[in-house]
């Protein structure tokens, strides 16, 4: 019924553009580089919230499954999702470390470790469109801009800017996006119910969706021209042009890992009260049997 499209880096374009930085990285490792050139003219290459009441931490899951996915691509992703190799393998250790290196960074994230822990994920896009930017980057699904200010979302075209997450240089080739989406279940069989899903699976279904803004069409064939922006066209684009598409990890783990101590195991890496290991290792330990 609808797709989330998770790979997504935005930022201002209006302030990126006269930084003169590439609005395309061709690998994660320039973007690397393109964020200490930011950081270098005295501007937070990034912002980040992590946090969501109960829920604080799935932000950063997100974070660790788009690294697992580019560094080690989609086939070692899969067994670790569903636990075919443990969760603190060796893979997922070094995952850790290199987004670390991001995210740990003195000067990378506004605010360090802590803001990004006390700063709603909803509020996380805002520093990037004060004047001046206090932000250049950030990472989160289609669904952020929801939560932009008004005035940006009346010109997102000309205020907004947006790519793929891209690859990881040695590591899976393709572009792979990370995502999610709303399923719909059929419980009752009857002619009534069997019509309703077949109208609602249909290429062409969510055409007035689509012009509302919000909402990402699942089929690769259905006709952008239905959204009402070209930043949510590019978006689409970006989702259906993937060469691996994978749905969010800890949504497919046993949800007292992927809703429990994964959340947590993130947030205790982040502040520093627990190492990538021992965050994996309780992880392993607590898997359901």
């Amino acid at each position: 019924m609808r797709l989330a499209c998770k790979s997504l880096i935005w930022y201002p374009k209006k302030a990126y553009e006269e930084g003169g930085w590439s609005d395309q990285p061709a690998t994660m490792q320039e973007l690397y580089g393109i964020t200490d050139e930011i950081k270098a003219s005295g501007i937070a290459p990034w912002s980040d919230g992590w946090n969501a009441d109960q829920a604080t931490g799935w932000v950063g899951t997100d974070w660790l499954e788009e690294f697992m996915l580019r560094v080690h691509g989609p086939e070692i992703y899969d067994d670790w999702i569903y636990h075919r190799i443990p969760f603190n393998a060796p893979e997922v250790v070094e995952v850790f470390d290199l987004l670390g290196e991001l995210l740990l960074t003195e000067g990378n994230v506004l605010g360090g470790t802590s803001t990004i822990l006390n700063t709603p994920f909803s509020e996380a896009p805002l520093p990037l469109f004060e004047d001046p930017a206090r932000a250049m980057f950030v990472r989160q699904g289609n669904f952020v801009t929801g939560f932009l200010p008004e005035d940006i979302l009346a010109n997102m075209d000309e205020e907004l800017g947006v790519f793929a997450m891209p690859t990881w240089e040695g590591g899976f080739e393709g572009q792979p996006i990370l995502g999610g989406g709303d399923l719909a279940a059929l419980f009752t069989l009857n002619d009534d119910a069997v019509a309703l899903m077949k109208f609602m699976t249909a290429p062409e279904f969510g055409a007035e969706w689509a012009q509302a803004g919000g909402w990402l069409s699942p089929h690769k064939t259905f006709d952008v021209s239905h959204y009402a922006d070209e930043t949510t066209r590019r978006v689409a684009e970006i989702a259906s042009n993937a060469e691996v598409f994978r749905y969010d990890g800890s949504d497919v783990m046993p949800n007292a890992v992927g809703g429990g101590t994964f959340w947590t195991g993130m947030i205790d890496w982040l502040n520093g009260s627990k190492t990538a290991q021992e965050v994996c290792d309780e992880i392993e330990a607590g898997w359901p049997q």
